[in-house]
């Protein structure tokens, strides 16, 4: 069991390994959604909040 544990681990790390070089991250400047918001929910820390729109698009702002 712990041996299917690790393999399942070490292939999850070097999957998310090449994904990172593959589509490296980007910063983009939000400007908010262009259509209603459809869901909401705040950290614990009240440090971040996500919001989900009819846009398709999920939002974080800190």
């Amino acid at each position: 069991m712990k041996n299917r544990i690790a393999i399942y681990l070490l292939f999850l790390v070097s999957f998310i390994s090449r994904a990172q070089t593959d589509y490296p991250l980007e910063t983009v400047l939000q400007n908010g959604h262009t259509d209603y918001i459809s869901a909401y929910d705040i950290s614990s820390d009240s440090e971040l909040l996500v919001t989900g729109s009819f846009d398709n698009v999920l939002i974080l702002w800190n």
